[in-house]
């Protein structure tokens, strides 16, 4: 044994022995220590890198829908705005039409000239139209906006047939056109839709 050839003596073997024991149950519950406190080190870490990733995925994620709510909004401002500029000329058409038609019999002249309007305000309904659809594939039919636009066709179409209505036009009717009463609805409803898409536009900005 390795006492036997240091020719050491039996009480100092015994004492050697248990420094040697001790040394070693030492060293055994120091690594066993050191190796939980390691492990519990490396867990809290872990948990710590858990949480910044999902704090950060979830900021990213809010960062992405506030970007994609802008993008939305202002593709929807744009398409307004675009209305807002199409009902604008309706509006003057409108004016030009109701105008020509109480000025029909002065000339013709006149009369050609209310032909040629209603034709561009038969057009700018096929625009209104339009625009209609596009702007119903990003908000429902019952908002506002749509409403207000849905409005602005029923009120078009009626300056626009009673405009070529003389002489079958009504005593009603007449006095209506006599007076610009369905141009100045166009006109109403035109503002309509601009408050309408006002408020739709600052109910939808992002808080």
């Amino acid at each position: 044994m390795v006492l036997a050839v240091f020719n050491i003596g039996g009480d100092v073997a015994l004492t050697v022995l248990g420094a040697i024991v001790v040394a070693g149950l030492t060293a055994v519950v120091t690594a066993h220590t050191t190796n939980r406190r390691l492990d519990k080190q490396l867990n809290a870490e872990r948990e710590r890198m858990d949480s910044q990733l999902a704090a950060e995925k979830a900021r990213q994620n809010a960062q992405l829908q506030h970007d994609r709510e802008l993008s939305d909004l202002a593709e929807l401002r744009s398409l307004l705005d675009e209305a807002s500029r199409l009902l604008s000329r309706i509006v003057k058409t409108s004016a030009q039409v109701a105008a020509n038609w109480k000025g029909q019999s002065e000339s013709d002249q006149v009369r050609k000239r209310l032909c040629a309007r209603r034709q561009s305000l038969r057009d700018e309904l096929v625009q209104i139209v339009e625009q209609q659809q596009r702007i119903m594939l990003r908000l429902p039919s019952t908002s506002d906006p749509v409403a207000a636009l849905h409005r602005v066709r029923e009120r078009v179409d009626r300056l626009h047939a009673l405009s070529g209505a003389t002489p079958f036009i009504n005593h009603k009717d007449a006095e209506d056109m006599a007076h610009g009463q369905p141009a100045i609805d166009v006109a109403d409803a035109h503002i309509l839709f601009l408050d309408a898409s006002r408020e739709l536009v600052q109910a939808k900005l992002p808080g």
